[in-house]
């Protein structure tokens, strides 16, 4: 969990994500993106589809429908698998 909460201080420094505390209870908080986060989510959509063009380039239509059942096949599994254990102790 410090690695979580070092990873979103030095968002926050680099004015990337907002962090507001929930004024009835200070152990909550909610992260939203700043203007410059938008941007930088947006490059790094951009980015990752361009890739995954890349990728699925190498495969024929048959070869992709496979891939994209078997992904949802294992996030329907791991869905199960979290719920089953409850999100704290399955990570």
């Amino acid at each position: 969990m410090r690695k979580v909460a070092r990873s979103i201080e030095l968002l926050v420094r680099r004015g990337l994500i907002y962090r507001d505390v929930d004024k009835a209870d200070r152990r909550r908080t909610s992260l939203s993106l700043t203007a410059d986060g938008r941007k930088v989510y947006k490059d790094i959509e951009k980015f990752v589809v361009r890739v995954e063009r890349k990728l699925m380039a190498a495969l024929d239509p048959h070869e992709v429908e496979v891939l994209r059942r078997s992904l949802d096949k294992l996030d329907r599994q791991l869905e199960t698998e979290i719920k089953a254990q409850g999100r704290d102790n399955f990570l």
